[in-house]
């Protein structure tokens, strides 16, 4: 994991953020290393995860206007931080998962000595099934293969 995506996870924490890592590294995390040119995230919608989103991001140096925090609060967005291999994008929601139940059962995990939550498996391969975009059909046996193992 790259120096930029380390940091803006520790802010997140630090500004207790409520967040997922989904996407490539959630895959690499429950299966084997994969190429992945982004980190994706979902960030919880509550009114604490807003403004800690917002000070974790002007922090890390991309404040957010007004309007991108009214924005958040609309469902599906998505903000998008630099460019690939070092792109970040955030999400404010994730394909056939409630955030709400898949925070309760995230799994929080000690990356480089700093706490970093995932996506559950189940909640991953839910959330590849909804979306079903050619890499999520890729990443899908492997995940449910993962899975059968993890149980």
């Amino acid at each position: 994991m790259n120096s930029d995506f380390k940091e803006l996870l520790s802010l997140l924490e630090k500004h207790r953020v409520r967040y997922l890592v989904v996407g490539g590294y959630a895959v690499m995390y429950y299966t084997e290393p994969r190429y992945t040119k982004d980190l994706y995230i979902v960030v919880g919608v509550s009114e604490l995860d807003i403004e800690g989103l917002s000070s974790a991001l002007a922090e890390f140096g991309y404040p957010l206007t007004e309007s991108q925090v009214e924005q958040w609060r609309e469902p599906d967005r998505m903000i998008t931080l630099g460019v690939p291999p070092s792109r970040i994008v955030l999400l404010n929601q994730l394909a056939g998962v409630d955030f709400e139940a898949a925070w309760e059962r995230r799994q929080t995990v000690n990356v480089g000595g700093q706490s970093v939550s995932f996506v559950s498996s189940d909640d991953l391969i839910l959330a590849k099934r909804a979306a079903g975009r050619p890499q999520d059909h890729l990443d899908l046996p492997k995940l449910e293969q993962a899975a059968k193992r993890q149980r």
